[in-house]
C-alpha cells in the first residue's frame, strides 16, 4: 500500500492479471484525481515533449468517490476515442453539487509516442484519504 506523504504528488503503475492498476497519491483529492489521469495517460503515452493544442472541458457528476474517479478517467477514454486526443495537462475542481469541472488540454495521439496498448476500460477504482493526503486506485483494461 501506498502512504500519500506530505506535499508528496506522484503515480505509478502495477501488474495485475490480464490488465494493470494505476495508482496516484497527492497531498488534495483534486490533486489525486489529476494526478490519476496522468497515471493512466503513462500507461499508453508519452506526452513529456508535446504541449496542448485544444482544451476540452471536463464535468463529472456527483456519486460517491469511485463514481467520480471512473467518470474522470473515462472522459480520457472518450478524447482518446472520439478525438484521437491525449491530455497532455489536466486541471479540476470540486463542483458545487459534489462532482468535478476542470478542463484537459489536449494533443493530437498522432503527436505524442505511444509506448504502450490505449486503455479499453476503468474498473474497481477506489479513492481514500491516507495519511496526510489522498490515494486513488484503478483497475484498468487494455
Amino acid at each position: 500500500m501506498t502512504v500519500a506523504t506530505p506535499g508528496g504528488t506522484g503515480h505509478r503503475a502495477l501488474p495485475h492479471t490480464a490488465d494493470l492498476i494505476v495508482e496516484a497519491w497527492a497531498p488534495s483529492r483534486t490533486a489525486c484525481l489529476a494526478e490519476a489521469v496522468r497515471a493512466l495517460v503513462d500507461t499508453f503515452a508519452d506526452v513529456s515533449t508535446v504541449e496542448a493544442t485544444e482544451r476540452a472541458p471536463v464535468d463529472v457528476a456527483a456519486g460517491d468517490d469511485a463514481d467520480i474517479v471512473v467518470g474522470l478517467l473515462e472522459e480520457v477514454l472518450y478524447v482518446l476515442d472520439v478525438h484521437d486526443a491525449v491530455p497532455v495537462t489536466v486541471s479540476v475542481t470540486e463542483s458545487a453539487d459534489g462532482g468535478l469541472r476542470g478542463t484537459l488540454g489536449l494533443a493530437s495521439l498522432a503527436r505524442v509516442s505511444q509506448t504502450g496498448p490505449a486503455p479499453k476500460g476503468i474498473a474497481g477504482t477506489t479513492l481514500t484519504a491516507e495519511g496526510a493526503g489522498w490515494v486513488c486506485r484503478a483497475t484498468v483494461d487494455v
